[in-house]
This record gives structure tokens, sequence and C-alpha cells, in this order.
């Protein structure tokens, strides 16, 4: 598989299974996860002139919500290592604050499994405090969860590489 060779990686394998991190993953699901092979990404974005396609891609998204629904206990978390720094000008990772909890009126996980929902729908629902920007430097590394809403930014300028590892339990 095309994933594997990060498998080999010894610098990839002391951060995915650093003790440190694997100790507050215990502690926030009360268990220890599981390293989900399956659900590693390298995401590459850049700067190619064509901002209508970027704004596309980059729309707000939730994911695995067919999962959720068909296991409520089913959670994950993503630990994100970034390969180059991150910013507002490269499309930071951006998330809304409690946007899986606090789903809008009528809200139907189902409906919306695959798909992205655009900035009028996000802000007409959940206000601008809660959005939160995960901007890094080359050598941060950060947890979060993706089962409420986030998008990547959009690209202004340069480009963005970063590895995102997936820890499950349910």
């Amino acid at each position: 598989k095309k994933d594997d060779k990060l498998f080999k990686c010894k610098e990839f394998l002391e951060i995915v299974e650093n003790p440190e991190i694997k100790k507050i993953l215990t502690a926030y699901f009360g268990r220890e996860p599981k390293l989900n092979k399956k659900r590693l990404n390298v995401f590459y974005t850049q700067n190619k002139s064509g901002k209508f396609k970027q704004i596309k891609k980059q729309g707000w998204h939730m994911d695995d919500p067919k999962r959720f629904i068909e296991n409520p206990k089913y959670n994950f978390i993503k630990l994100f290592i970034p390969l180059c720094d991150v910013t507002e000008e490269n499309g930071a990772t951006r998330i809304i604050k409690g946007s899986r909890e606090n789903t809008p009126p009528g809200f139907v996980y189902k409906d919306y499994q695959g798909k992205r929902v655009s900035d009028d729908f996000i802000y007409k629902h959940y206000s601008k405090d809660l959005e939160i920007k995960l901007e890094s430097t080359l050598g941060d590394i950060f947890l979060t969860r993706n089962d409420g809403f986030h998008k990547g930014g959009y690209c202004k300028s340069g480009s963005r590489l970063m590895v995102i590892a997936q820890y499950d339990v349910s």
C-alpha cells in the first residue's frame, strides 16, 4: 500500500507512538485508543491561481458522520503533523468549537455525509468567536476532533503539506 512506507519510518513512528501523546489520548477517551492505519492521510495544497477549485475543495464539513450515526460511541481524534509552517496565507485548518454537540436546528447527520457547506451556512448557525484557526510552525503537532464542522483554509500563496493520523475508540 502507498501509506505503508510511513509506518516503516522511524521518525514518524516516534511521533505517532509517543507515550505522552498516548497518555493524553487515554486520559481523554478513558481508555487507550488505537492508531487507525487505514485512516492515515497526507494532504498537499498549493495555490494554482484557481480560486474556485480551492474554495470548493476546502468547504466546511464533518468527518465520518455516517460512522457516528451507526455507532454513537465511535470517537476519534486526529494528530496533525505539519511538514511546513501553516498560516492564514497557505491554508490553516479552521474548526468550529462545539459544533458536533451543538448542531443547527433540524440537523440530520446522514444528510451531511460527504457534503460541504458554505461560510454563510456556518456563520448563520455559529458565532465567528467559535472559529479556531490552527496555525503552526514546522515541528509543531496538534490533536483535534474533526467530527464537528471544520475546513482547510484557502491557500492564497505557497503550499501546505501535512500528515494526519487518526486514533479511534469504539
